[in-house]
């Protein structure tokens, strides 16, 4: 079932006195008037040559004082309910334009509007989080759905960029409110029952069908499901995984190749043990193998999958190669977007190797080997 968590709005010229008023008599925790700062940005932004000029005091104020009233029925007026924070803000097309501004020439206008109208995914949001609010920051998909089950851990503090008021709160819901906050003028559909055979359709193909899907679900049988079902829609699957100081990069193009076998044809024939098995932790960390690739996987890594169900609970990870998951992420959603070379592709990104320095102390293949057969067999 398809949930929402919006802010409420009063439009420009769609609003009353009395509406205001009583938006204000609500209990605010702060009310933050940036109308007017947000004015003067917009006004550099349109007057950069004006800015060191004699002219620009009086300019400034002439145009500033065009845009207000004092009664105040100008402007936006955003309120967040699950903050209390009640913002009077420029309306949405002024507030996009400021947002995306110090991207401009980088990416240009037209490029700017292909971004923001290309419809992408998250299914999974620990580091998937991160992902959606990387895709919103660089002004890609003003319509975004988001996917889990789960709530946010304690745990979860170690990679995804939350703190502790986050904590026992559905990961679809904070993640909502987190773009939102960003973006008020966004759309956010949030699937908090997770993904499943119910939904899953509606996921890809209901209203603002995707154009994009990033998987970064723990569910081996919905992986497998959520590529079948992309394929029927023709959109690209991305999946980056975090190997410990290295990224795999999985890109499935399957708008260009929907013929295209799923997982670049690594799990061979889909069965229904794929689809429909309750797997154990076994069997999980063998498909990953043939998914993810032994060659791939550090030593430390390695050790940590053989001690899931031990020593550790699940598989580690650090912030610092899931930030940059993060940002690879809006790379290639804005490369696919922009119709740029991006094609399906498995790449192995070692930052040791791309700084040309050696690997982590006892990162060797005979190490490796050691605990792959102690993972394999158990």
């Amino acid at each position: 079932m398809q949930d929402r968590v919006q802010p409420l709005i009063l439009e420009e010229g769609k609003y009353t006195l009395e509406q205001l008023d009583k938006l204000k008599s609500m209990k605010l925790w702060g009310f933050r008037d940036i109308y007017k700062s947000q004015l003067r940005e917009t006004f550099e932004i349109k007057n950069p040559g004006l800015i060191n000029s004699e002219q620009y005091p009086l300019a400034l104020d002439e145009f500033v004082n065009s845009r207000v009233s004092p009664d105040g029925l100008c402007g936006n007026y955003v309120y967040f309910p699950w903050s209390g924070l009640l913002f009077h803000m420029l309306p949405h097309a002024e507030y996009y334009d400021l947002r995306t501004n110090r991207t401009s020439h980088l990416i240009t206008e037209k490029e700017k509007e292909i971004l923001k109208n290309f419809n992408a995914g998250i299914a999974g949001l620990s580091f998937g989080n991160g992902i959606a609010l990387a895709l919103i920051y660089s002004g890609i998909s003003s319509n975004i759905k988001v996917a889990d089950t789960d709530i946010f851990e304690t745990t979860n503090l170690n990679r995804v960029r939350v703190g502790l008021p986050s904590v026992e709160l559905k990961k679809t819901v904070v993640t909502a409110q987190e773009i939102y906050e960003i973006d008020p003028y966004a759309e956010v559909s949030i699937f908090d029952k997770g993904l499943n055979d119910d939904n899953l359709n509606d996921f890809i193909f209901g209203m603002n069908k995707l154009d994009i899907v990033f998987d970064v679900v723990d569910d081996f049988s919905m992986k497998v499901k959520l590529r079948l079902e992309a394929k029927k829609a023709k959109i690209p699957v991305v999946m980056l995984t975090s190997l410990e100081d290295s990224i795999l990069v999985d890109i499935e193009r399957f708008d260009l190749h929907p013929e295209a076998d799923i997982f670049h044809g690594l799990l061979g024939d889909i069965t229904d043990d794929l689809l429909h098995k309750k797997m154990s932790e076994s069997d999980k960390a063998k498909y990953a193998m043939k998914i993810v690739g032994p060659e791939h996987i550090s030593f430390r890594n390695f050790k940590s999958l053989s001690e899931v169900g031990n020593t550790l609970v699940s598989r580690p990870h650090l912030y610092g190669t899931v930030n940059i998951v993060c940002g690879l992420a809006a790379y290639i959603t804005k490369r696919i977007a922009l119709s740029e070379d991006m094609p399906s592709l498995r790449k192995h990104i070692k930052f040791n190797e791309v700084l040309n320095i050696q690997p982590n102390h006892g990162d060797t293949q005979e190490a490796r080997d050691k605990f792959f057969k102690k993972l394999i067999n158990s």
